[in-house]
């Protein structure tokens, strides 16, 4: 007969030991979005920036008090901000001026109802279940307080995947070269 093999994946919060390989998976993932890939077009490039990127957001994040989860495995991670807190979502380093009008407008158009902030989620690989162990375990934390969360992609194959969350899209932006979405979802 056939043998079902469910593997359990385990949630839990990020320590300062999870840094490093926390930050390589969402750099492995961010290597496919397509938002990433139009900022950086060069890969090298774009590898060793993001893994710089997530090192610092998931730093700077631990110590402002932000929720960072990760899988036990370390193949996925998410940062989300409470109410209140602001992302850091300023250009990179020598950013294009396109880039940095692109990242003006997606912070402009952030929502301002309070709700919590979907800053990163990301798995090294996709449909493996992490991403969605992810949010479940914090949109239960999320419902039970009735607060509302939001996010941005910057890739519309994701869009299936937080619609199957209960997102809805806030608002689309287009720039020369990519486009972007804002989701929002009540408190389920």
């Amino acid at each position: 007969g056939r043998r079902l093999v469910l593997e359990m994946i385990i949630v839990r919060t990020a320590t300062l030991e999870d840094l490093e390989q926390a930050a390589a998976s969402l750099a492995e993932a961010f290597d496919r979005d397509p938002m990433a890939r139009w900022i950086e077009p060069e890969p090298a490039a774009r590898v060793v920036g993001m893994r710089g990127l997530f090192e610092h957001r998931l730093r700077v994040a631990m110590e402002q008090g932000a929720t960072v989860l990760v899988t036990d495995d370390l193949g996925a991670a998410a940062v989300w901000l409470p109410p209140g807190m602001s992302a850091e979502a300023g250009p990179p380093p020598e950013a294009r001026s396109d880039v940095v009008e692109a990242l003006a407008a997606m912070n402009a158009a952030h929502p301002i109802r309070p709700h919590w902030y979907l800053e990163w989620l990301g798995s090294r690989e996709g449909g493996a279940g992490r991403g969605s162990a992810l949010m479940n375990h914090m949109l239960s934390i999320t419902d039970a307080a009735g607060m509302p969360t939001a996010l941005w992609s910057g890739g519309e194959g994701n869009l299936d995947f937080y619609g199957r969350q209960g997102y809805a899209v806030l608002e689309r932006i287009d720039f020369e070269g990519a486009s972007g979405w804002w989701l929002w979802r009540d408190a389920g």
